[in-house]
């Protein structure tokens, strides 16, 4: 039997543990389309900020199979996702669904709650941000190295099932 997923605020004792999550999901699974300067790009934004130490409206929460994190989302600005990953063996369960639901309802507790959840998707995420009810704004586009997609999620009328 696999433990209950648990899903809490990611407290800064746990950043280590987040942090060589996030970047074990993306050299497996992103930095394989990324151009070196890309996986450059991303490694040194993962290595700059601390979860706990994000200015302005942020928070991440994490998603926890026992005391282990398996999935870890951040928003920053009040609403836009800056970090969604799930570990691979957990992927396609959900997890990361729950967070993003989780996040949106915490974003729409602000003052004034936003309108929409956005995201800057990686090309190998676009699909699941859609099956997530995202939609693109665009294209995919490319800064520094890092392909995305920009993608939003219509918070208006947005509530738990």
């Amino acid at each position: 039997m696999t433990d209950p997923i648990r899903y809490e605020p990611l407290e800064p004792t746990r950043e280590a543990e987040a942090l060589a999550l996030v970047r074990a999901v993306f050299d497996r699974d992103v930095a394989p389309g990324f151009s070196e300067e890309g996986r450059a790009t991303f490694h040194e934004f993962v290595n700059l900020f601390a979860f706990s130490r994000r200015p302005g409206e942020a928070f991440s929460l994490g998603a926890f199979a026992g005391d282990k994190l398996v999935g870890v989302i951040e928003v920053i600005d009040g609403h836009h996702v800056a970090l969604l990953f799930v570990a691979r063996e957990r992927q396609g369960l959900g997890i990361g669904w729950e967070l993003v639901h989780r996040a949106a309802l915490a974003c729409l507790r602000g003052d004034p709650p936003p309108t929409r959840l956005t995201v800057n998707a990686s090309p190998n995420a676009v699909a699941a941000y859609r099956r997530m009810g995202f939609s693109p704004l665009d294209g995919e586009r490319e800064r520094d190295g890092i392909r995305f997609v920009p993608m939003l999620l219509s918070l208006i009328g947005f509530d738990a099932p």
